[in-house]
């Protein structure tokens, strides 16, 4: 009768809706992935090419400017040669998916985020061997977290967002806990005391609540 076969049609209505929000998902995921590897890997390669200008048209005069002293140009070369690498790959990762229609992995975007958040970390970590850890902290890079941070806003995923601020919190709170505790190097001293390094750990774990 019409009054039983109604429902039917109605259910198949919303089973094909659902399906079709689902897809239309998938691909602004995987929109969103391709955009931020486009933008990093761009960012990575236009840096590239500025330090090898750079490096030739005034050696030491920029660097010592900008990051108060030298930096070994062979390593951060080569740094930015393995974060330009790693974004083209996912790049050619989210192409791959956007062309066959799957969805992607949730370990693999976690894995994803995980590694460009410890950029800043790497780099941080770097510049601590060299300056000590508290001058490092206190450098730019500190603040590059915040941009992985956002970058993780486009995933459509409120738990990416908040594992990601966690990352950038933890590891920068490890690097501030465990090395930068005893550098006696930098005034004043409050510059290297847990509470001021920890305060700004929890500001990065808030802004990937938020």
């Amino acid at each position: 009768t019409p009054e039983t076969s109604t429902p039917r049609p109605r259910a198949r209505a919303a089973g094909d809706a659902r399906a079709e929000l689902e897809r239309r998902l998938v691909l602004d995921i995987l929109g969103a992935e391709r955009f931020r590897a486009l933008l990093l890997a761009s960012i990575a390669l236009v840096t590239l090419f500025l330090v090898v200008v750079q490096g030739r048209a005034a050696p030491n005069e920029v660097s010592e400017l900008l990051l108060q002293g030298g930096f070994d140009r062979t390593t951060v070369t080569a740094f930015l040669m393995v974060v330009a690498g790693f974004e083209i790959y996912v790049l050619t990762w989210s192409r791959k998916l956007l062309e066959t229609g799957a969805r992607p992995q949730t370990s693999r975007r976690y894995l994803h985020a995980f590694v460009e958040t410890s950029l800043p970390t790497a780099v941080i970590v770097y510049y601590a061997a060299l300056d000590g850890p508290v001058q490092a902290l206190l450098m730019p890079s500190g603040f590059v977290y915040f941009i992985f941070i956002l970058l993780s806003t486009l995933g459509l995923d409120p738990l990416l967002c908040i594992f990601t601020g966690a990352v950038a919190a933890g590891e920068y709170a490890l690097v501030a806990l465990v090395w930068a505790a005893n550098d006696q190097r930098v005034t004043p001293a409050s510059l290297a005391s847990h509470p001021h390094h920890l305060a700004k750990a929890l500001v990065l774990l808030v802004g990937g609540i938020a």
